[in-house]
């Protein structure tokens, strides 16, 4: 089972992979099931998430559950209605949890967060997530991605192979690029591509990013379904980390713009810079040369994508 086919990773994953063909698939989707162009082997079922009494009746005689739905929690869905992510991510684990109480696969993939991950001046390994405070910056999401996490390896760490994965952000085709919930990558290529960004853009040199392509993404999962059989936790993410001064300054380049705007690395409207560098040296270990495609060529094919739509 796949949870969240209708959404970015979810769509991409059935899109992109090259093992799910060896299994039976059933994908859940919210509201309309995703157009996929190899679906011979996959079975769409439209399932809410947020109703325990639909979650009973479907997770039931799955070997492999890969978890993929969730409420998108960017700063700015989060300034329009705060309490939505909170409410809807924490029933959908809860209800999903109960359904799974009864019959547990042998193995369950699910997505976490970086954003649990406190200050440090090094590069943040797994065992890192739980020491000291969230950023203030990410104090909500970060916080309730603690929580999660906690419920998830009480009901599930002793009952199967529990994979927890903490991706970086990650960024391709089919990304959401709406002006109310998007991430800041994507909307920084929405605002290049209507030609809408400010003369001068503020972007610290010191404000650091680890930005993983969603194709690196499906790579890892692909390794994860038909590798790996124990249970673990690992950041997923690119080589390295990317300062956003120089991401403006790679964006800028691929549109042309660069003669029209000024980056002043001198201010960051974000505040106090953050320098988020995830160690991603265990996922590598465990699977390889999953995050082999550079920012830049990620970025010319998401951008490619987004002006032909």
């Amino acid at each position: 089972m796949i949870t969240g086919c209708s959404g970015f990773i979810g769509r991409n994953f059935l899109q992109r992979s090259k093992v799910l063909e060896k299994f039976n698939i059933t994908a859940l989707y919210k509201t309309v099931a995703p157009s996929i162009d190899k679906n011979n082997n996959i079975t769409f079922e439209r399932v809410n998430l947020l109703n325990a009494k639909e979650c009973k009746s479907i997770f039931k005689g799955f070997d492999v559950i890969v978890h993929l739905a969730g409420v998108m929690m960017t700063s700015s869905a989060t300034e329009n209605n705060p309490f939505k992510g909170i409410n809807e991510n924490l029933q959908i684990i809860t209800n999903i949890l109960e359904a799974l109480s009864v019959q547990t696969p042998q193995k369950f993939i699910w997505m976490s967060s970086t954003t649990g991950y406190p200050l440090a001046n090094k590069d943040l390994k797994e065992e890192d997530f739980f020491q000291r405070e969230v950023p203030k910056r990410y104090e909500i999401v970060g916080s309730l991605y603690r929580l999660i996490e906690t419920i998830v390896n009480k009901n599930l760490k002793d009952k199967c192979n529990l994979i927890t994965l903490r991706p970086t952000g990650v960024f391709g085709e089919d990304d959401d690029f709406s002006p109310k919930s998007s991430h800041i990558l994507p909307k920084i290529i929405r605002d290049s591509f209507l030609n809408s960004l400010p003369e001068t853009i503020y972007a610290q040199k010191e404000e650091m990013r680890n930005w993983i392509y969603v194709e690196d993404l499906v790579g890892a999962l692909d390794l994860l379904l038909t590798n790996i059989d124990e249970s673990l936790v690992l950041n997923i993410g690119a080589k390295e980390s990317t300062s956003m001064y120089d991401l403006y300054k790679i964006i800028l380049k691929i549109f042309g713009l660069e003669k029209l705007h000024q980056i002043n690395s001198d201010h960051n409207i974000y505040g106090e810079p953050l320098a988020r560098n995830i160690d991603c040296s265990l996922s590598s270990k465990f699977l390889g040369k999953y995050n082999q495609t550079p920012l830049e060529t990620g970025l010319i094919k998401t951008i490619n994508w987004y002006k032909n739509q």
